[in-house]
């Protein structure tokens, strides 16, 4: 912009130089509280809207009014001039939708509210006192928008409640982690136009409870970490490649067990014991016992069966 203000006379290093609307102004001191457009320098850490005031630095008495088009420059934000008059805010012919201060609303802070005409219908914008917008409204649209640069936002109800109703969703999206505490709980629920519960989430201040007619957890990896666990259920049914347990002690008591296998390794250091009301083994093709010492004890009778016994 320096390089635009050199081909006027008078002002060689006005690095700020351009159309600015008036806001205020202050005819004891001679000056005028202006809104400077966005600067055309990238590298400006400051390159949205300006308000700032300018000196009168024509030669006629300063007779600007709110809403009014100036031409200022300077070498600084806060070193302007007022160096020429471009339009006043009740110019335009008698059949031009509504005039300038019709259009726009400013509070002395510098914060205001503009209505502008798009391509597509008017649209209601809320500056800040910086110029940073900070909520736009397109009834052709209907969308709405809030845009807050900086800060903090907060929703605060000391003794009511906040309700965010959407008929066609809610979104939450962040660069950093999304919580939501409370100190009595917190419950995600599914539910249908009557209100009845189909899954619900609840994480209580001691307890964490998952409801659902179906439940699918879908991971690579997985880790589980429970002092004391307990299944309650009708049926149970697992599929998998590779199972592996390590335990102190493994107790199971079970109604009638069924086990299919295509081959059975056990390996026991100490001592393999059964009980058992009645013991049936069926082998269809070749039983062998080998042991160092073997012993077969019954209180009554042993009887062995073959076609040929050998001994020895």
């Amino acid at each position: 912009m320096a390089r635009q203000s050199q081909r006027f006379q008078g002002v060689p290093h006005a690095d700020h130089f351009g159309p600015a609307r008036v806001l205020d102004v202050d005819r004891e001191r001679g000056r005028v509280q202006v809104m400077m457009g966005a600067s055309e320098d990238p590298s400006d850490a400051h390159s949205g809207p300006r308000r700032a005031w300018a000196a009168w630095a024509l030669p006629q008495p300063c007779n600007a009014s709110w809403g009014d088009t100036l031409l200022v420059a300077g070498e600084t934000i806060d070193d302007l001039y007022v160096i020429g008059a471009l339009g006043s805010a009740g110019q335009g012919e008698e059949d031009e939708a509504p005039r300038a201060e019709q259009r726009e609303l400013c509070l002395e802070s510098g914060a205001r509210a503009a209505v502008t005409q798009e391509a597509d219908g008017e649209r209601l914008e809320v500056y800040s006192e910086q110029g940073r917008l900070l909520f736009s409204y397109a009834p052709s649209g209907g969308r709405s928008r809030v845009e807050l640069p900086e800060g903090d936002v907060e929703f605060v109800s000391r003794k009511g409640r906040i309700d965010f109703v959407a008929a066609r969703g809610v979104r939450f999206f962040s660069r950093e982690p999304i919580e939501l505490m409370s100190a009595s709980g917190v419950r995600l629920a599914a539910v249908d136009a009557a209100r009845k519960t189909f899954s619900a989430l609840g994480v209580g201040t001691r307890r964490l409870d998952l409801q659902g007619e179906e439940l699918r957890v879908t991971s690579k990896t997985g880790r589980l970490e429970i002092d004391r666990a307990s299944f309650v259920g009708r049926s149970f049914s697992s599929s998998v490649e590779i199972l592996r347990s390590v335990a102190e002690r493994s107790e199971s008591v079970v109604g009638t067990a069924i086990e299919k296998a295509r081959n059975v390794y056990r390996n026991v250091e100490e001592l393999s014991q059964l009980r058992a009301g009645r013991v049936r083994t069926l082998v269809s093709d070749f039983y062998d016992l080998k042991s160092r010492n073997t012993r077969i004890r019954s209180d009554e009778e042993v009887r062995v069966d073959a076609k040929r016994i050998n001994l020895g």
